[in-house]
C-alpha cells in the first residue's frame, strides 16, 4: 500500500507545481477536471520531462520552448481537442497525446498548429495513426451451443440501460488563470459560475479592445493648435489590463527618430468593477526589442521575452503565442501582469506596433509592408 500512497502524494506534487507555474508564468492552465487523471496517466519518460520543465519554469531558468511544450500539456488535458481528433479516427488519451506530441516536436512539429490544419493535411492524420498505441488482441473465444433458455436473463433481474456518454462543452481556447493567485483563487476560478448570482451584468466585458484617440492636455485650444493625439490600445482581462500606447523613446535619436510601444500594466480589483491604476507597472520597450515583438505577432517567433528593465532591473515582458492567439504579460519581481489576447485581437496590436515603427519624429515614413518586409528579412526570411 506505501507505493501507491506515494504515487499519489506525487502526483498532487506535481498538481500543485503545475499550478504554481500557470500563477506566476501566465502559462495556459490545465483542465481542472482533467489533469489529475492526466498526470496519472503519463509514462515515466514523458511525466519526467513536463516535471523537469516544471521545476526549471518555476524558478524563471526554463530553456527556449519550454512554456510551448507547457501549453502543449495544457492542451492535451482538454476534451475539446481530444474530441477533434475523435473526428479523425484519432482515439487518444490526453497522456498519450502528449507524449506523441513529444516525439513529434523534435521533428519540427508545431503541435496545436498542425491538429488544428488536419483538414487540410490528410497526410498529418496518417502520420499522427501511427502513433497511436497498439490495441492488445483479445483471444479468440470458443463458441459454445447452449439451450435458448440459458440465454435469457435471470429471473428478476432487470435489463439496464446502456451507458450514456456526455461531452461538456469547450469553454473557450484561452486560459487566463491570474498570475500571481494563491491556491485558494485559482480553485475560486474553478467553480467560478457564468454569471453573478444577483442577475447584474459586469462592469467590464471579457476582453474589451479597442483604439483611443485621446486629445492632448491642450484640449481647450483650437483644432489645428492642439498636439498629435496619443494612439492607445487597451486590452482586458480577468486578472488584469494592459495599455499599450505609442511614445517617443528616451534614445529615439540613436535609432532615426523612431517610435516604440510602453505599456501600463494593472492588477483587476478584487471587489470587481475595475482595475487598480494607480498602483500601475510602467514599462517602456527600446527600438532594438520593437522587430523581435512584431516578428512573434506575425508568427515568425513563437515568443519574446525581454528583461532588465526599470531602475532596478526587476521589470520584463513576455509576448508567447498560444492557442487561440497570444499571451501578453508583464512584470516586476514576484508582480505578475497576464492578459490573454485572442486572435481577432491580434490585428489591432500588430496594427499599433506597425504605426510607432513608421514613425520618425513626429511623422509616418514607412509602409506598414515596408515595415514587415524589414521584421522578415531581420529573422531571416
Amino acid at each position: 500500500m506505501q507505493p501507491t500512497g506515494t504515487q499519489k502524494s506525487d502526483g498532487a506534487g506535481l498538481e500543485r507545481l503545475w499550478l504554481q507555474v500557470c500563477a506566476s508564468r501566465g502559462t495556459p492552465a490545465p483542465d481542472p477536471g482533467q489533469r489529475g487523471q492526466f498526470l496519472h496517466d503519463l509514462e515515466p519518460e514523458a511525466r519526467s520531462t513536463l516535471e523537469s520543465v516544471l521545476t526549471l519554469a518555476a524558478r524563471g531558468r526554463e530553456k527556449p520552448g519550454d512554456l510551448g511544450l507547457l501549453s502543449w500539456a495544457a492542451a492535451c488535458t482538454r476534451p475539446a481537442l481530444l474530441k477533434q481528433l475523435q473526428s479523425h479516427g484519432l482515439a487518444f488519451t490526453g497522456a498519450e497525446l502528449f507524449a506523441c506530441g513529444l516525439k513529434l516536436r523534435q521533428d519540427g512539429w508545431d503541435m496545436q498548429q498542425r491538429i488544428a490544419q488536419l483538414h487540410n493535411h490528410p497526410e498529418d492524420v496518417d502520420t499522427l495513426r501511427a502513433w497511436l498505441p497498439a490495441v492488445p488482441q483479445e483471444e479468440p473465444v470458443e463458441l459454445v451451443d447452449l439451450p435458448l433458455q440459458a440465454l435469457a436473463a435471470p429471473a428478476g433481474q432487470q435489463e439496464t440501460a446502456p451507458e450514456a456518454f456526455y461531452f461538456w462543452p469547450d469553454d473557450g481556447p484561452l486560459d487566463d488563470d491570474a498570475p500571481g493567485w494563491d491556491r485558494e483563487h485559482m480553485n475560486a476560478m474553478d467553480t467560478m459560475p457564468a454569471a453573478p448570482a444577483s442577475g447584474r451584468t459586469q462592469a467590464l466585458p471579457l476582453l474589451p479592445t479597442r483604439f483611443e484617440r485621446q486629445a492632448s492636455p491642450a484640449s481647450s485650444a483650437a483644432p489645428a493648435e492642439r498636439d498629435k493625439s496619443r494612439l492607445q490600445l487597451r486590452l482586458f482581462g480577468k486578472a488584469a489590463a494592459h495599455t499599450l500606447e505609442v511614445t517617443a523613446h528616451r534614445r529615439g535619436g540613436d535609432f532615426m527618430g523612431v517610435h516604440v510601444v510602453s505599456i501600463d500594466s494593472a492588477h483587476a480589483l478584487s471587489a470587481g468593477g475595475g482595475y487598480a491604476w494607480e498602483r500601475k507597472l510602467v514599462l517602456q520597450l527600446t527600438p532594438e526589442e520593437m522587430p523581435a515583438v512584431v516578428a512573434t505577432l506575425i508568427g515568425i517567433t513563437p515568443s519574446v521575452r525581454f528583461g532588465h528593465h526599470g531602475a532596478t532591473q526587476a521589470k520584463f515582458i513576455e509576448l508567447r503565442r498560444q492557442e487561440g492567439g497570444l499571451v501578453l504579460v508583464t512584470g516586476e519581481h514576484a508582480a505578475i501582469y497576464s492578459v490573454p489576447v485572442p486572435t481577432a485581437t491580434l490585428y489591432y496590436v500588430l496594427d499599433l506596433f506597425c504605426r510607432a515603427m513608421a514613425m520618425e519624429g513626429d511623422k509616418p515614413v514607412r509602409s506598414v509592408s515596408e515595415i514587415l518586409a524589414l521584421v522578415k528579412a531581420a529573422h531571416g526570411f
